[in-house]
């Protein structure tokens, strides 16, 4: 159990950091325009989140994939919120006031605990159905004088 914390913790601690040095040339986004805002910073990482989300809830029982949902947008959102603060907040001397100057930050301290149990639900859902979203197995070639 604590292995899988320490598992969420670093993989949150390490996109945070990717997405930090990727940031500080720009004043952590600041100087980019608000369509790469919306690309890049909001709408990449929320969809790297999701997909991270379908992969790890695709074997697992509706309670335990909600769980585990919870975990990591806890993961996922706290230690993240956390960084910033002590970047923005503090560190640049912004206080709280970074939440609106850098709004686009403020995305990942919600969408996780939004967008992990709906995508767990689902998964879990279609699973317990028997669909295993993966893509199905292509139709066998067609051969001469075969009729489809």
């Amino acid at each position: 159990m604590l292995a899988r914390h320490v598992y969420y913790f670093t993989m949150a601690t390490t996109m945070w950091t990717v997405f930090f040095l990727i940031g500080l040339p720009s004043n952590y986004y600041q100087g980019w325009p608000f369509a790469a805002q919306f690309g890049f910073v909001l709408t990449l990482p929320t969809l790297v989140l999701g997909v991270l989300g379908a992969m790890r809830f695709r074997p697992l029982p509706r309670a335990r994939a909600l769980g585990l949902a919870a975990v990591m947008a806890l993961h996922f959102t706290v230690p993240l919120f956390v960084y910033d603060w002590i970047y923005l907040g503090q560190h640049r001397g912004l206080g709280w006031s970074f939440l609106a100057s850098h709004w686009y930050l403020s995305w990942f301290y919600l969408i996780p605990w939004i967008e992990l149990p709906l995508i767990a639900w689902v998964v879990a859902d279609r699973a317990a159905r028997g669909d295993d979203l993966t893509p199905s197995s292509p139709p066998p070639p067609c051969t001469p004088g075969s009729v489809r």
